[in-house]
């Protein structure tokens, strides 16, 4: 698959510029596209080997999280902390929480010495995120699937906060599933009240 990708592009552009060839260019082109290759090759190992869950850091609500990742407004989001995510994790796997470092890939330098390194990298566009994983390295026979990680959710859930956009009607279907997971659940359960005046 990647040498049909390499094949393409190199295709693509030979068709752009004349003689591509006959540049002195060329033989810098065909090693940066075997270098782009083993990128993309490192990239797809890593999505089949490891698990990861992904969480925002921030003390207020943020607008645009609830644009992005929920469908017209229908969902909730999950409060907790650092430590209420790793204590309630049920389960004898190596996870490992941090906080993701947001890089100049090409000026930053390679942090030693840091468990799963590549895990917690990602390029400076994506700063807003401010994204907390927790990553586990995954058995061979989960790899491209995942696993399932049992959590006390009375540990993890410190709050649920229900879309602004949802009706008043939601707040009552969520509590109902709740009712039957979580302990105290009532206190827990909040409208966001970011368009609130």
């Amino acid at each position: 698959m990647r040498e049909n990708w390499k094949k393409r592009q190199l295709q693509e552009l030979e068709e752009k510029v004349p003689n591509l060839k006959n540049t002195p260019q060329y033989d810098k082109i065909i090693q940066n596209m075997s270098e782009m290759s083993s990128a993309q090759k490192l990239n797809e190992q890593g999505k089949e080997k490891f698990g990861v869950s992904c969480w925002h850091i921030n003390d207020y609500e943020n607008e645009a999280l609830w644009k992005i990742y929920t469908n017209q407004g229908q969902g909730i989001a999950i409060e907790t902390t650092d430590e209420k995510l790793k204590a309630s994790f049920i389960t004898e796997k190596d996870i490992h929480c941090d906080r993701v470092r947001y890089e100049d890939l090409d000026t930053a330098p390679i942090e030693k010495g840091h468990k799963y390194y590549g895990g917690w990298i990602k390029r400076k566009s994506f700063e807003y995120e401010k994204e907390y994983r927790a990553i586990l390295m995954l058995d061979k026979s989960d790899y491209g699937e995942g696993c399932l990680i049992r959590v006390d959710l009375d540990i993890l859930i410190e709050k649920i906060h229900i879309s602004p956009l949802m009706p008043s009607y939601f707040f009552d279907v969520v509590a109902y599933i709740c009712k039957k997971e979580l302990a105290d659940f009532d206190s827990k359960i909040f409208y966001s009240d970011l368009y609130k005046k």
